[in-house]
């Protein structure tokens, strides 16, 4: 109901003031209710039962409901209750404009009667009080004038008290339309925002959505860039209050966001306050919001080459690290979508890498979800996300050398082979593992590119393998050719029918023994490197130090766990030398196509000559092959000669390890030396067990009578 000009202000104070006292009771029996149902969470506390986690959940879930309707009822009795005693102000300074109008009006009235009154004496020459008539009419005319000001001061007062009724009116009216939007109050609340002020965020919000359309409408290069820098402003002002930014995320796609900022993507506050904004808003958002809006980030790239490097740095920012697993599985499933589509690019690819990597980085930091990502949906889905990551290299590699994709596989395995991992994640982090393994070195695989792989990447590749090293010499048998992805299972963890033999915690990949060493070489070619695979088997050794000392194993067990253990490991140190045999056949290669160039070019100039003579002849037996340089032979021997050193290190681990052990459990110095005589790095057997895969994955191999 609007006011009518200088009459009492409309509105009851006291109606809403019982209407927040109802509010404030009905709040206070909720909070009653909260703290019974909390007394009935703590009686079950100590319980174990199917039945009581789902009663303890349904507590759970109606407590924080009942919570947040107490904090809403709450915010709105306070809300009303302020409101009441502002308009009761407000209707009070209102009555006092009034009555001193009507006084001044009055005061007017006699004064202007006075005034004629005055002028009338003046006109009578028998009055006895002519002479003061012209001074009686002044002073008469002054408290007219007195009056008229009283008025409009008066006048002006009412008015005052109106606007100030009606500002106080919106400002509640803005609060308690917040309020009234449930989902939006539970994204405050669970943020932690003050419900009682959280209405007015709402407006503020839509108001900044607002602000795309704006810029991406407004014409002109100088115009638009004053209306985009209007936009960055307000985006770095917006803080981190959840509730604007969820009315701005509820009004505004990412689309519309790339659309208005373009390629403003060098501005450190700006990356700051997205960051800041989208971590507000998902901090309480449901999981199929956080999915919808993950994949929103990735779909609405658009298809357009051009500006998407700009774009897909932008994208990045709004998957902060701190935003929840569900936003960055939304991601990658939209991402893995886009890369299996026909006709994609290969600057397509480039461009988009840096979102690629920032969605690789969120789900690393969440091992359970990068495995849940890659798993859904069955092999036939798995191996298309696999060949969606790591199967499209950018043909000049990733910004980072791989190191955010190479993290990605580590976690997702880890969430699958850690300990109280179940059968069902270890089985789908095996799978993972064998079709990454075949993926990485095939087709446009991370590591068939030819560009240099980062030291971190092959630090993750390291710890991605590290479950599974206790199945490498099952995986590389002499007899083993190309397996396909799968599952082996749980193996034995020494080749023996002794009934106490154990079997391996975790269930095993199945891995193409070419493409494992490929991957271990080709990931190895420095010290550093190098050092990281060699330093990962060391806590593999150590457990299988326990197993080989463990009380109740049989008298013969412990030599086989040890020599498991040294094939397993010898696998990984042969590889990480075979760059060196692999880089010197290139060479040989290389030198063989010169001479070839060379012969053919004889050959022609000897059209017409008798066979006898001809280059061709010649090149093939006599004149050739003094050109070619050996390069296989002296790398050869370089990896042969690095055998020793490397089978000292993986033996002599372990038997370091043993003592260690043997010594924990008390045994005396001779029984430990009579446990571990045989694990000596230059005994037949050692050298023999160590030698038959480091041959074959170093590529070196042996001739016949060689001695390892």
């Amino acid at each position: 109901m609007r006011d009518v000009e200088l009459t009492a202000l409309t509105g009851s104070p006291a109606r809403l003031e019982d209407l927040a006292g109802t509010l404030a009771r009905a709040g206070s029996a909720l909070s009653d209710t909260c703290t019974g149902m909390g007394r009935v969470a703590g009686a079950l506390a100590g319980q174990r039962s199917g039945a009581v986690d789902e009663a303890r959940s349904a507590i759970t879930a109606v407590r924080s409901e009942a919570e947040l309707a107490r904090d809403v009822l709450s915010a709105a009795a306070s809300a009303l209750r302020a409101h009441a005693g502002d308009l009761a102000d407000h209707q009070e300074a209102a009555l006092r404009a009034i009555l001193r109008r009507d006084v001044a009006h009055r005061e007017l009235v006699a004064a202007e009667l006075d005034e004629a009154a005055a002028w009338r004496t003046g006109a009578d020459p028998t009055h006895p009080q002519q002479a003061d008539a012209v001074r009686m009419a002044w002073d008469a005319r002054q408290r007219a004038s007195q009056a008229r000001s009283e008025i409009t001061a008066a006048e002006h007062a009412w008015r005052v008290a109106r606007d100030g009724k009606e500002a106080d009116s919106h400002r509640a009216a803005v609060a308690l339309v917040g309020l009234a939007r449930v989902e939006v109050v539970r994204l405050a609340a669970a943020a932690g925002a003050d419900l009682a002020t959280f209405g007015a965020s709402w407006p503020q919000g839509t108001a900044l959505a607002g602000l795309l359309s704006t810029v991406s409408t407004t014409t002109g290069r100088d115009a638009r860039a004053a209306a985009r820098q209007d936009l960055v402003d307000a985006l770095v002002a917006a803080g981190d209050d959840p509730g604007l930014w969820a009315a701005f995320w509820r009004t505004a796609t990412p689309g519309e966001l790339y659309l208005a900022l373009g390629g403003t993507v060098d501005d450190d506050e700006l990356a700051s306050a997205l960051r800041t904004g989208t971590a507000a808003w998902a901090a309480s958002a449901t999981e199929p919001e956080l999915h919808a809006f993950g994949r929103a980030v990735v779909d609405d790239l658009d298809e357009s080459v051009l500006g998407l490097d700009e774009r897909s740095r932008l994208a990045a920012l709004l998957l902060a690290p701190a935003m929840p697993p569900a936003t960055f599985i939304g991601a990658a499933d939209a991402w893995s979508d886009r890369r299996g589509r026909l006709g994609a690019t290969d600057v397509e690819i480039a461009d988009a890498a840096p979102l690629s990597e920032a969605i690789a980085d969120g789900l690393s930091g969440r091992p359970e979800a990068a495995l849940e990502y890659f798993a859904r949906g069955g092999e036939d889905e798995l191996a298309r996300r696999v060949d969606a990551w790591f199967g499209q290299s950018p043909l000049d590699g990733w910004h980072d050398g791989g190191t955010a994709i190479t993290g990605l596989f580590a976690a997702a395995v880890a969430g699958g082979t850690r300990d109280a991992s179940t059968v069902g994640h270890q089985r789908q982090a095996a799978l993972l593992a064998s079709h990454v393994t075949t993926a990485l070195v095939t087709g446009r695989g991370l590591l068939t590119v030819p560009t240099t792989v980062s030291d971190e990447a092959s630090r993750h590749l390291a710890q991605a393998y590290e479950p599974y090293f206790v199945s490498f010499d099952d995986n590389v048998r002499t007899d083993a050719g190309p397996s396909d992805p799968g599952v082996l299972g749980r193996v034995p963890l020494a080749d023996t029918t002794t009934a106490a033999t154990t079997w391996s915690d975790t269930l095993q990949p199945r891995l193409d023994p070419v493409a494992l060493c490929t991957v271990i070489g080709v990931t190895s070619r420095s010290d550093t490197t190098a050092g990281y695979w060699l330093g990962s088997t060391d806590p593999y050794l150590d457990q299988m130090a326990v197993e080989a000392t463990r009380q109740g194993v049989g008298d013969g067990d412990p030599d086989a766990v040890a020599a498991s253990a040294v094939k397993d490991v010898s696998v990984v140190a042969g590889a990480t030398t075979s760059d060196v045999i692999t880089v010197a056949r290139r060479r040989e290669a290389r030198d063989l196509a010169t001479i070839g160039a060379f012969s053919t070019a004889a050959s022609v100039g000897t059209i017409g000559a008798r066979p006898a003579v001809s280059a061709a002849a010649a090149g093939g037996g006599v004149l050739l092959p003094s050109l070619l340089t050996d390069h296989v032979g002296p790398a050869r021997e370089e990896v042969l000669a690095a055998e020793h050193e490397l089978r000292e290190r993986t033996v002599g681990r372990l038997r370091d390890s043993m003592a260690d052990e043997l010594v924990e459990q008390g045994a005396s110095a001779q029984e430990i030396a009579d446990a571990t005589v045989r694990i000596d790095p230059d005994s037949t057997t050692m050298r023999d067990t160590f030698a038959g895969h480091f041959g074959t994955t170093s590529l070196a191999g042996r001739r016949l009578g060689e001695s390892p």
